[in-house]
């Protein structure tokens, strides 16, 4: 193992991560729920008199108000000065891109030309003072989030918020960006404290990915800082809670493994594809595929290796109650991940990779990752 930007082991395994990381969400939750309480009121009574959707649950909505408080702090500088015609571009190019095709290499490219001159900054704002909190910055933000390409999950989540403080007065619509930015700032510290030791190898790539990564596609993807690491880790164990209920109710349950699980055997990996699935043939003792798949027959769940995340959802939605899934993915997908789920009818259940290792992203050979398989099993056990 050769860690990249992150590791959740401490030694050989990672369930201390797993202990810090539950410990961090509930002081997080209760922080959270008890300084924006008046918030969250006040949008679910706006989302419950406009009829947007079926109200969820107060965290749900405290790791909305969160996540727009980490990515003002992060991107508002870059997204203030993003011109139009560059935005227009660029969101051309990702809607070209998510049509797949002949096309997809050519957008590619052309968005690592363009998104490396005018949307990556090596520079990440600190004066938080310098902010100005209103719905015309909270619009561009959306924008450049748009822009990039890789913050769908993120703009539709935050979507509904921007509509609601644009009905609110100005003061009102400052007062309530300036409560997210607010607890991001605070979340950043708290974070940092309890899981800033499992993010440590960040830094040092960080200060080489403008290089390495210099005209690539991702490489808005692969400089993100480690308060997004931080909010994804937390986020994950939060979003967890919010969807176990509706999780354990479904009538069949499968395991989305990420490729870069696999491992490396003399002849290639022998799984079976079928319509841009992987299944696992059981080829080599020593894979850790093979034992997630024997672990998901004893408990009922079918085990999918997912080569490409167009290949996780369709456009279609699942019927309520039908399919229940526990997705594998390096820290960075998982927020957007559970959403995208939730969003297609799927709840979702996350374990993270121990540290990722896939070759389109983190490294030019690529190396297996892995899971901690006891975390695994135990929302499996949980579920039957």
């Amino acid at each position: 193992m050769r860690i990249i930007t992150y590791s959740l082991r401490n030694g050989v395994n990672s369930n201390e991560y797993y202990e810090a990381a539950e410990q961090t969400a509930a002081i997080v939750s209760e922080e959270g729920l008890r300084e924006l309480a008046m918030e969250l009121q006040a949008f679910k009574r706006y989302i419950r008199e406009n009829n947007i959707e079926v109200l969820r649950s107060d965290v749900e909505y405290l790791m909305e108000l969160l996540t727009l408080g980490v990515l003002l702090l992060r991107y508002s500088d870059d997204a203030v000065v993003l011109n139009q015609i560059s935005k227009q571009v660029l969101t051309n190019l990702v809607e070209m891109r998510q049509k797949g095709g002949s096309l997809k290499p050519s957008a590619d490219f052309l968005r690592g030309l363009l998104g490396t001159f005018v949307l990556y900054s090596e520079h990440r704002p600190e004066l938080v003072s310098a902010l100005q909190f209103n719905t015309k910055n909270f619009t561009k933000l959306l924008e450049w989030l748009t822009a990039a390409g890789e913050f769908s999950q993120e703009v539709k989540r935050l979507s509904s918020w921007l509509d609601y403080a644009k009905g609110l007065s100005d003061e009102e619509s400052s007062e309530l960006i300036a409560s997210a930015v607010s607890f991001a700032i605070w979340f950043e510290e708290e974070s940092l404290k309890h899981l800033g030791k499992y993010t440590e190898g960040l830094e040092a790539y960080l200060e080489n990915v403008s290089e390495t990564h210099r005209w690539r596609e991702n490489l808005i993807f692969c400089s993100r800082q480690r308060l997004e690491y931080h909010l994804n880790m937390v986020g994950a164990e939060i979003m967890n809670k919010a969807y176990r209920e509706d999780f354990i109710k479904t009538k069949r349950k499968a395991v989305f493994l990420p490729a870069c699980i696999r491992k490396r055997i003399r002849g290639g990996c022998k799984a079976k594809e079928k319509k841009g699935v992987l299944y696992c043939a059981s080829c080599d003792l020593g894979c850790q595929v093979r034992e997630i798949k024997e672990l998901g027959e004893q408990h009922g769940y079918e085990v999918l290796i997912i080569p490409h995340e167009s290949s996780a959802f369709s456009d279609e939605k699942v019927p309520e109650g039908e399919l229940g899934i526990i997705g594998i993915a390096c820290v960075t997908n998982l927020l957007a991940g559970g959403w995208k789920a939730k969003s297609s009818g799927i709840p979702a259940q996350c374990v993270l990779l121990d540290y990722c290792g896939c070759k389109n992203h983190w490294d030019d050979e690529g190396f297996p990752t892995a899971i901690n398989i006891e975390r695994l099993k135990s929302i499996m056990l949980k579920s039957s």
